[in-house]
Order: C-alpha cells, then structure tokens, then sequence
C-alpha cells in the first residue's frame, strides 16, 4: 500500500494532477485502512491505463479569456492565476481543497489536500483555500523573480479565481455582519495584497467554466 502510494505520488506531482485527490486519499488511510488504500490505488492505475495520452500540454501562450470566454483578465506571459476549490466537510471531516497555479495559461503547481482544521461553513473552507492559493502565488511569483531577475515581480498580475462569492465578498468589503468578523479577520493578509492595485486580484468563476488548460 505505501509502495504503490509512493509510485503514484511521483507521477501525480510531475505530469498527472488529475490523480492529486485519489492519491491524497490513499496516503490518508495507507496506515488506517490499508487494504481499502490498496484497493482505491489499484483503481487509479486502471484508470492510468485507460488514459495514456493524457498529460500536460505547454505551448507559447495566447492571449484569450479562457476556452469558454469565462476568464474576466485575458492571459499574457506574465500573468500567475490560482485557481482554488474545496469539498466542505466530506464525511463529516475536514476540508479538501485543490488548487492549480498557472503561469500564462500553463499549470506549474497543483496540490490537494485536506485543510489544517475544520471549519464552519463552506464560505469559511473556501476562504481557507484562497488564503492558501495566496501562499502558492507568492511562492510562484518568487520562482518567477529569481529566474527573470525583475525586482519584487512588479511586472507580474496575480489572481485567484473561486466560485464562491460569499467568501469573495468578504475579501473584497472591508465591512460585513458580525456572524463574518471571524472570516473578515482571517482574511487580512489577502485583503492587504489586494488594496495593492492590479498586481493583485481576486475573481469569481463559475464551477463548470474552471477547465484551466489543454490536456
């Protein structure tokens, strides 16, 4: 079980974030359940086999606003998004999130993962998962400074895209409802990065419009 969990990690970190989420699973219960682990694990390499051309395509950006028209900035050769989603509470446990980075279209960071605690509603998860795409655009957008030598990565626009307007809406009014001041205060350090101007976005994205790239 743990070995098969190994394997697969290796391939859903470099070439297969399709898998993150089964993987993520596996790991989990390797321990717990470990015949369950080995079971789900055999699943995804049935699933691996009925799909060995799918991979990650890179190709020299174009300038558009998604396949569906659903991206609110068009993408350029300096613009970072984060696109954020998270299962509230499945089971009865704590959040999943996943989140995707991309550099000019292009996915280069993925992760998906169960959040540190548990929380009380899904505005709450997904704000969790905004705050946590904040942490990957800041590690991206240090990668992309090191490599260009551009000084504090002032040419690069960075976004989060989610489908929850409610958290959303808590990021972007600095005023709210009581029941929200818990939620409005573990936002600060992303309100903080968007009252930054346009290095900084937060976007809404409706949940059938995420495809973030080709396949």
């Amino acid at each position: 079980s743990s070995d098969l969990t190994g394997e697969l990690l290796w391939l859903s970190i470099r070439s297969r974030p399709d898998i993150s989420y089964g993987v993520g699973m596996m790991g989990r219960n390797a321990l717990k359940n470990p015949r369950w682990s080995m079971n789900l694990g055999v699943q995804l390499l049935e699933f691996l086999k009925g799909t060995p051309t799918v991979g990650l395509v890179y190709g020299p950006c174009v300038s558009s606003h998604g396949e569906a028209d659903q991206l609110s900035i068009p993408r350029h050769d300096r613009l970072l998004e984060a696109f954020s989603d998270v299962s509230f509470a499945p089971g009865g446990e704590r959040s999943i999130q996943g989140i995707v980075t991309c550099l000019a279209g292009g996915p280069i960071q993925w992760e998906s993962s169960r959040q540190a605690f548990s929380v009380l509603s899904t505005a709450e998860a997904e704000l969790m998962g905004y705050v946590e795409s904040l942490t990957m655009l800041m590690s991206a957008e240090a990668l992309m400074v090191a490599i260009t030598g551009e000084p504090n990565g002032e040419g690069f626009e960075k976004v989060i895209l989610g489908d929850n307007l409610s958290a959303i809406q808590i990021v972007q009014k600095p005023d709210g409802p009581w029941r929200t001041r818990h939620l409005r205060l573990r936002a600060n350090c992303l309100k903080e990065k968007l009252q930054l101007g346009n290095q900084w976005r937060i976007c809404h994205v409706r949940s059938e419009e995420r495809r973030v790239g080709k396949e």
